[in-house]
């Protein structure tokens, strides 16, 4: 299990690095929910589509928000995690089947950081094909104009 560090880790630099020029953001119809478990829309890049589910968005403590948020994969970005995977020594077996991950992370708010508590990656019957919580996360500083600083404001509402 050691080695999904690298592949959690490479995935969470995409989601915390600048949007690249085929990033669309929608407020109105585009934030409107998913029709299955209240996933709100926030963002999409070339590599998949960004919701948080605003039922687990918690308080942790005044400026620290807990909240589970999930990228559903489009083809590019399942070819991505697919090839990472293969780069890393990882196995691959089930994996063409990546439908989406969903990340537990914790924002603080005022120094606008990011700790990711856990990760799991589902194919598209739902079915878990690799569950990794972090005893130690790593704070990230969320980068501006990043999925997570879109991400950061709708849940600190700044």
């Amino acid at each position: 299990m050691n080695g999904g560090i690298c592949c959690i880790t490479m995935q969470m630099r995409f989601f915390n690095s600048p949007i690249i020029p085929v990033f669309l953001m929608s407020y109105g119809k585009g934030c409107a929910e998913e029709k299955r478990g209240g996933w709100i829309h926030y963002g999409e890049t070339r590599f998949g589509d960004c919701y948080f589910d605003a039922k687990s968005v918690s308080i942790v403590k005044p400026t620290i928000i807990k909240v589970s948020n999930k990228v559903k994969y489009s083809e590019a970005g399942k070819d991505r995690s697919i090839k990472e995977r293969i780069r890393d020594n990882m196995p691959t077996d089930g994996w063409e089947k990546l439908d989406y991950t969903v990340f537990y992370d914790e924002f603080n708010c005022e120094d606008k950081t990011v700790k990711t508590k856990k990760v799991v990656d589902y194919n598209d019957e739902g079915e878990i094909l690799e569950d990794f919580d972090f005893k130690r996360s790593l704070i990230e500083i969320v980068v501006p104009k990043s999925m997570n600083d879109l991400l950061l404001k709708q849940v600190c509402h700044k």
